[in-house]
């Protein structure tokens, strides 16, 4: 009996090393898993984290992109408003020019016209005085001479 008491000690004593091993195993393998689920979770996160800067690079690229276009936008629609406003300003300047040019010929006719008035006054003036001298003439010779 007292060896069955050994071998019957040597066997639990066995058995609890062994329960204790798995257990230290068990424990080391849960232990493992929760490594690994938190090394998943912090890759996640770094994946997560990688996504949602790129995601916002890519947003600020396409504001400044946007921000480019409309700039562009701005200065063509700018060049094209002072382009029409030179247009206008030159279409103005040649009406005016049109304008002057215009008067001055009708200020020419008018100065010929006057010109020719005045022409036609001497001429009448002239042939006035003939007439006047015609009839002095006519009237010495037909006077009895005293």
């Amino acid at each position: 009996m007292k060896c069955f008491k050994q071998l019957f000690g040597a066997s639990l004593l066995t058995i609890s090393s062994l329960a204790v091993a798995q257990q230290s195993s068990i424990t080391d393998q849960i232990n493992a898993v929760n490594a690994a689920e938190q090394q998943i979770r912090a890759e996640q996160q770094m994946q997560q984290a990688q996504q949602a800067r790129q995601q916002y690079e890519a947003q600020q690229q396409l504001q400044r992109q946007q921000a480019a276009e409309r700039a562009r936008q701005q200065n063509a629609q700018r060049e094209k408003d002072q382009k029409k406003e030179q247009a206008e300003l030159e279409r103005k300047r040649e009406q005016q020019e049109e304008k002057a040019r215009q008067q001055a010929y009708e200020d020419k006719i008018r100065q010929l016209d006057i010109e020719l008035k005045e022409a036609e006054l001497e001429l009448k003036k002239a042939r006035a005085r003939r007439a006047d001298d015609f009839v002095t003439q006519e009237l010495n010779q037909t006077k009895p001479s005293n």
